[in-house]
């Protein structure tokens, strides 16, 4: 059997640009590839550390993938990602994107979770010392 060799998430997005800036301002992602469109920016790759995440812009992607056509935009889902100072990241995060403040929970992860300008939720985690 192959192996599975990574997961970079693909977005849906309003829009490429504003989650580019949202991103880099609150969370230390860099830009490290993206495709113009008419104007504006359609997909765009960025990474901090180890982990990638893609977004799509939503004319684009549902071009692409047609049954998310008549989707709304957000997920039904949780990003995950593992952090090496979840209480030091935890400060630098803007107070009014935290969903659930900082808290250890009964399998023993320190954690925190956000919702970011698209509904997205992320979760930042780290093993309980």
């Amino acid at each position: 059997m192959s192996q599975l060799l990574s997961l970079s998430p693909n977005l849906m997005v309003d829009n490429v640009t504003k989650s580019i800036d949202f991103y880099s301002k609150n969370f230390g992602f860099e830009l490290i590839n993206s495709m113009p469109g008419e104007g504006e920016v359609v997909w765009a790759m960025m990474k901090q550390s180890n982990v990638t995440i893609m977004f799509h812009e939503k004319k684009n992607m549902t071009d692409e993938y047609h049954l998310f056509a008549n989707k709304n935009i957000s997920a039904t889902m949780v990003l995950y990602i593992v952090v090496d100072d979840v209480k030091a990241f935890y400060k630098t995060i803007e107070p009014s994107l935290i969903l659930k403040e900082l808290h250890t929970t009964f399998y023993k992860m320190q954690e925190f979770s956000v919702k970011d300008h698209q509904g997205y939720v992320l979760t930042f985690a780290q093993p309980e010392a």
